[in-house]
């Protein structure tokens, strides 16, 4: 499914990136992951990974395995203006 929805997003938005199949895994792992958050929190619009680039939520996703943490990293991001070296 998620290929498919890959290559109907490349097609009905040419010219614009970031719809690959690879990113769109990504994006479902994301909405996973704060939707488990947000259960906690009961605000999802609240949570730092929105007000974070893309790019960071990537790198937290790949290499920050809980929750909990990957909500603290972005938590910190913001408050401490942190790259994603």
């Amino acid at each position: 499914v998620i290929e498919r929805l890959a290559k109907d997003l490349q097609t009905s938005f040419p010219g614009i990136g970031g719809f690959s199949r690879a990113n769109v895994f990504k994006m479902r792992a994301f909405y996973l992951g704060c939707e488990k958050v947000s259960q906690a929190l009961r605000q999802i619009e609240d949570l730092p990974f929105f007000r974070i680039p893309w790019g960071h939520n990537v790198i937290l996703l790949n290499k920050v395995n809980e929750d909990a943490h990957r909500l603290w990293y972005a938590q910190q991001t913001l408050l401490n203006g942190w790259t994603r070296s």
